[in-house]
């Protein structure tokens, strides 16, 4: 976005809207989201003067997706010289406030490219859903704009399917991200876990983390199908499986973030990795940490991600113990919240029948992705033993704390989380294939 003196009114400012910023090249190295598009409150006309001393707002709206929108405000001092601050807010902000002046705001000409980079850091800080603190993907070749020309629906496809799954199942949602986190921890984002068991091949459908506990296969089925027809060969499962992922987050109320594409599907599965690779509910968080990271994650991701159990339903058998024999005492868990505990011994009752019985993970908005799970372990009201641990350890519990807190924090960090499994071990280029059925290798 440039500003430019007139030539013809040396005490005018010529300030042209536009649409996007395609024209700074750097723009997805900078880290903004290369859909980034400016319109102008002021005016529609592209080359409207504006006198000195106005103030012109823009909105900053991401992509389609934008629900919080950020608002730039370059305002226009009076005299002959430009002076650039920056107001950003969010729409529960008041937009009485008095515009922020950051550090680098200086006198100039203009507002040139060079100042999107400074811009970035503003949007980083007040926007979370802004996508510029996100890890950019390079050395493994994926890309933002991997699809525009051989498939440039495939995002509105992928996104009607998992919209009309959701409106037939709310509890696919929670499925559809399940499914890509175990398919990420086993040997890399394959899409592995989809392959169906074969004379050949024994795939990880029946793993004990997966059997009768993984969904979401037919959703993804679905959309592979109406992918072939409109352009076959082309996209990979495991792209499908992350887009689906990120998707179901969206329509539950979730964050938007960014995926850059071009993995591509494997040809093997592992039914053993995927017994020893999946953090289990009944794991201390040092063996939980340990995974994570063997997988190139971190602690903090562990916290972030476990946030994702603030959509979907836990089966009676993951959490029992707790309610009856914790560590075998005999006794529940402690530190159980005590109405939780008489609550979940009514649902998942102390006999075998009850173990697939069903409980809502976070039982106050089981459908919507927010920061609900967080509250309820600070007061010791989480379901998963798995998830309850993350408040016995200070470092753990301080970023929990944080969270419950800060709804936005939470958001932002998930996106980011987020992009850094979706990148574990993926094959592209020549490596892998491209199946043609998501289920069985070509």
């Amino acid at each position: 976005m440039r500003t430019q003196q007139s030539e013809s009114h040396k005490d005018t400012i010529n300030l042209p809207t536009v649409r996007s910023m395609q024209h700074v090249s750097n723009l997805p190295r900078l880290g903004l989201i290369r859909r980034l598009a400016v319109e102008s409150y002021a005016n529609s006309n592209a080359k409207r003067v504006y006198p000195k001393g106005v103030i012109v707002h823009f909105q900053l709206t991401l992509a389609r997706h934008c629900r919080v929108p950020c608002e730039l405000e370059i305002r226009i001092l009076r005299g002959h010289r430009i002076s650039r601050s920056i107001r950003i807010w969010t729409r529960s902000s008041s937009r009485a406030a008095k515009p922020r002046h950051p550090p680098w705001a200086k006198k100039a000409t203009g507002i040139g490219p060079n100042d999107i980079q400074n811009l970035s850091r503003v949007l980083d800080r007040k926007c979370p859903l802004g996508s510029n603190s996100l890890p950019l993907v390079s050395s493994q070749q994926l890309n933002y704009k991997f699809y525009d020309s051989s498939c440039p629906n495939l995002t509105k496809i992928v996104q009607q399917g998992v919209w009309s799954a959701i409106a037939n199942d709310s509890r696919i949602a929670a499925s559809l991200l399940r499914l890509h986190f175990h398919d990420c921890f086993v040997n890399g984002c394959d899409a592995s876990v989809l392959l169906d068991d074969t004379s050949t091949l024994q795939g990880e459908k029946n793993a004990i983390p997966n059997k009768d506990s993984a969904r979401g296969f037919e959703v993804i089925d679905k959309i592979k199908s109406n992918l072939e027809e409109a352009c076959p060969s082309t996209v990979s499962c495991t792209d499908i499986l992350t887009l689906a992922a990120t998707s179901a987050v969206y329509f539950s109320g979730g964050p938007y973030w960014p995926v850059a594409l071009g993995r591509r599907d494997g040809t093997t599965a592992s039914k053993d990795a995927a017994n020893n690779d999946l953090p289990s509910p009944f794991e201390p968080l040092e063996n939980i940490t340990a995974k994570f990271t063997a997988k190139g994650l971190d602690m903090k991701d562990v916290v972030v991600l476990s946030g994702a159990h603030t959509i979907g339903f836990a089966q009676c058998f993951t959490f029992k113990p707790r309610l009856f024999n914790f560590d075998d005492s005999g006794q529940p868990d402690p530190t159980l919240d005590t109405s939780l505990l008489t609550n979940l011994q009514s649902v998942c009752p102390n006999q075998a029948d009850s173990d697939t019985k069903l409980a809502p993970l976070d039982p106050v908005t089981s459908t919507k992705f927010d920061n609900v799970y967080f509250k309820r372990l600070v007061n010791n009201s989480g379901l998963l033993q798995s998830d309850q641990v993350l408040m016995g350890d200070n470092r753990t519990a301080s970023m929990v704390i944080s969270y419950s807190r800060f709804p936005y924090l939470f958001n932002k960090d998930f996106g980011a989380s987020m992009v850094k499994m979706a990148n574990i071990g993926v094959l592209t280029g020549q490596s892998g294939q491209i199946r043609k059925n998501c289920r069985v290798v070509n």
